[in-house]
């Protein structure tokens, strides 16, 4: 039994160590996961924060929804995604990532492509915590592009929004908090091969 629980009464440690081994046995959900999720499924489902909601139906039971929405998807990518929507719906925060990336003021396409969903090409980028301020974030794609950026914040708020079209300049400006993480959500038909925050 682990030494942390020996203070306990033995029912109560007996308890506690059960639901300890149970969690660290539950499937990991690895970041393609969270980037699916953010890429596709948030553009709905983030702003259905509430503890209230009911999950009793199972993953099983979204299987269609998911597959019409999300794309093809085998029995432990929807248990996963799943996952995330409940976490999403029960805390408004965003998934913890298995990996979160530093934060960075310049993304290069290696640091970048991790972050591209595969099914789909849209992308999700945990840019973590940006200082305090106005920071500006340049996009450099393969060639023209049209599309859209939105930056969140951890607790899924929006902070900033842009459309960009051929011929106009891939950027947005933000009004950044301090201790505040951020996350990029991008669609678009181009490839992102650089980011820079300035």
């Amino acid at each position: 039994m682990d030494r942390r629980l020996k203070s306990w009464p033995q029912p109560v440690a007996a308890l506690l160590a059960t639901a300890m081994s149970l969690a660290a046995a539950a499937e990991a959900v690895p970041d393609a996961a969270v980037v699916r999720f953010n890429a596709i499924c948030a553009t709905c489902h983030e702003g259905e924060c509430s503890g209230r909601l009911s999950f009793d139906s199972g993953a099983a039971a979204a299987r269609n929804h998911v597959e019409r929405h999300a794309g093809p998807s085998d029995a432990s990518l929807l248990r996963q995604l799943y996952a995330i929507l409940r976490h999403t719906k029960e805390n408004c925060h965003q998934y913890p990532l298995t990996n979160p990336p530093q934060a960075r003021s310049e993304w290069t396409a290696e640091d970048i492509a991790p972050w591209r969903d595969t099914h789909f090409g849209t992308y999700f980028i945990p840019l973590g915590e940006l200082g305090t301020g106005q920071r500006r974030l340049e996009f450099e794609f393969d060639g023209p592009a049209t599309g859209s950026a939105r930056l969140a914040d951890e607790r899924m708020d929006t902070a900033a929004e842009e459309r960009f079209s051929r011929g106009s300049e891939p950027a947005m400006v933000l009004t950044a908090v301090a201790g505040m993480r951020y996350y990029l959500h991008l669609q678009t038909e181009a490839v992102l091969q650089q980011l820079r925050i300035r």
